[in-house]
This record gives C-alpha cells, sequence and structure tokens, in this order.
C-alpha cells in the first residue's frame, strides 16, 4: 500500500506499507515499511516505538534522529539504524531541512547465522549513526523506491537483491567503521595501494565528499604526501579525478530534471560559479546548453 501524505510539515512524505507475501528464497529480509520524506525547516516527525529494524539515509540537509531521548545529530550522507522497541524521531533543521530514505526489516528465517550477526550490530550499536562509507546505500534505496511500483515478473527478485545488499552493506559501514582508522595506521601500504583507495574512495563518496582532506582521515596519511602520490601514479592530480566523476554525476542529475543550482548544491561545489566553470571545463558546454540525449550519443 502506498501513501503520498499531504502534511504541511512536509514538502512530501511518501510511504509504502509492504503486503505481498515473499516466500523466495533469495528474500533474506522481509521489508515492512519504505519511505521517502522531504521536510520543511524545524519539522519534528512523530515520536514512535520500533515494530521492527530501520535504516534510515540523509539525502540531503540537517537534523537530529533521536534515538531513546538522544539526540544525535546528522548530515548529508549519514545512516541511522534503529532497533526493535526502540523510541524514535527526527527533528528537521531550520535552516538546512533535511530529506531522508527509511526502510523498516523483519528476518525471513533464510538468513541463517548472518541473522545473529546483523542482529547484534543492531541490537548492541553504541552510536546509532555513522558516515555512509558508499554511494550505493543512496542508489540502492533509489532502486527500491522505483520497483515498488513495478509489477512485472522480476521486481519481487530485484526488490530482494536490493534489500540483501543494503543490509549487508550498512552492516558492513558499522562493522568497518570502528575499525578503519587503526587498521589503515597499523599497516604499511604499497603507492598502488593507496591510489587504488583514493579512486575507490573517491568513486563511491563523490555526492558527500565536501573537502578533498577527507581522504587523509580515511587513509591516515597526510595529503600532501597522497596529493604528490596520486599524480606521480597516474599523471592527474587528485582534484582534476574528483571533478572529472563530479561532473560525469552531474551529467546524470541534470538529465533526471535536476535546476543547475541543485546540482552544484547536492555535488557540494562551492557556488554555481565554480559549479559552472567546472563543467564548461570538462564537458565543453556550459551546463545550460548540456544536451543529455548527444552526450549518450
Amino acid at each position: 500500500m502506498n501513501n503520498l501524505y499531504n502534511n504541511p510539515d512536509t514538502y512530501f512524505h511518501f510511504d509504502h506499507f509492504e503486503e505481498r507475501t515473499n516466500s523466495d528464497p533469495l528474500a533474506l529480509f522481509k521489508m515492512i515499511q519504505l519511505g521517502d520524506v522531504n521536510c520543511t525547516p524545524n519539522y519534528i516527525g512523530p515520536l514512535h516505538l520500533q515494530m521492527c529494524y530501520e535504516i534510515s539515509y540523509v539525502v540531503s540537509g540537517k537534523g537530529y534522529f533521536v534515538c531513546d531521548n538522544i539526540k544525535y545529530p546528522v548530515q548529508k550522507g549519514d545512516i541511522c539504524i534503529n532497533r526493535l522497541n526502540e523510541e524514535h524521531y527526527v527533528l528537521s533543521s531550520s535552516y538546512d531541512p533535511m530529506r531522508f530514505f527509511y526502510i523498516g526489516f523483519a528476518f525471513t528465517g533464510h538468513a541463517g547465522s548472518a541473522e545473529e550477526q546483523i542482529s547484534e550490530i543492531f541490537d548492541k550499536r553504541e552510536n546509532p549513526v555513522c558516515k555512509s562509507r558508499s554511494n550505493n546505500i543512496y542508489s540502492l534505496f533509489l532502486s527500491l523506491l522505483q520497483e515498488i511500483k513495478s509489477s512485472d515478473n522480476f521486481s519481487d527478485t530485484i526488490i530482494n537483491c536490493c534489500i540483501n545488499h543494503l543490509v549487508y552493506l550498512v552492516c558492513r559501514n558499522y562493522s568497518s567503521v570502528n575499525n578503519s582508522a587503526e587498521y589503515n595506521v597499523k599497516r604499511v601500504k604499497k603507492p598502488e595501494e593507496i591510489v587504488y583507495e583514493i579512486i575507490n574512495f573517491i568513486d563511491n563518496n563523490t555526492r558527500s565528499i565536501k573537502k578533498l582532506n577527507e581522504l587523509s582521515n580515511y587513509l591516515g596519511y597526510n595529503y600532501s604526501y597522497i596529493s604528490a602520490l596520486f599524480s606521480r601514479q597516474t599523471g592527474q592530480n587528485i582534484k582534476e579525478y574528483f571533478d572529472e566523476k563530479r561532473i560525469s554525476l552531474a551529467c546524470e542529475l541534470l538529465s533526471h530534471g535536476y535546476s543547475i543550482t541543485d546540482t552544484a548544491y547536492e555535488l557540494n561545489f562551492e557556488s554555481v560559479q565554480s559549479f559552472n566553470r567546472a563543467f564548461k571545463r570538462i564537458m565543453g558546454v556550459s551546463p545550460g546548453n548540456f544536451n543529455p540525449e548527444a552526450s549518450r550519443g
């Protein structure tokens, strides 16, 4: 059942309750609820008791996820996981209102020993919020929101695969977040390994990276060192590579109807002007003259 709420406290709120019975052995998790909320400034979501496990992903903006009366600040690119019987609600920023996706799920009994491991990550986590380390989380939510509108012979299987991928990816995110810094400091990496990790980090976090010095925190190396290493190994500096990835993603967003201003904001350019300059330098035309059909050809 799909609901599109006309709530004066949100710009829109799409909420889907899954009613289909799914006996597919690929279905390790049963989707209970799936939604997309675009909040108005100062929006306060209803306090509710979690009746299933839930994953939320902040698409844009800032605010707080309140879990058992503890406020956790969130911003674009953050994930929040909620356990069973936890009281939970959201607060949106007054100046940068939040948009977020969410999915509630239960186990089907097909996950085997992984069920205990996944339950433990949700039930024993200290901080429910962490930064997403992969663009795939955003993409998987979009795929789910699209597929629940489909009714062909493939949609159930695609939905199952997306949920499986999403839950495991989020669990990996929470499992590795506390260990990555220690691992990176203790293990001496080869130059080509570092370059690969730079490329992988940029590829998976293009939408959420605000400053390239985030690479230093992720890798545990001085930015000047990794910048020189990257240039020496690839013949291209990190900023050039990052801008190419951002402009490639910008072409996709513009093709899907995003405005130039929204695209610049979504990809964390300092201004629309700096986005226009980067776009024209890489694509040879301004964003206003960009032709999606021609670029596909």
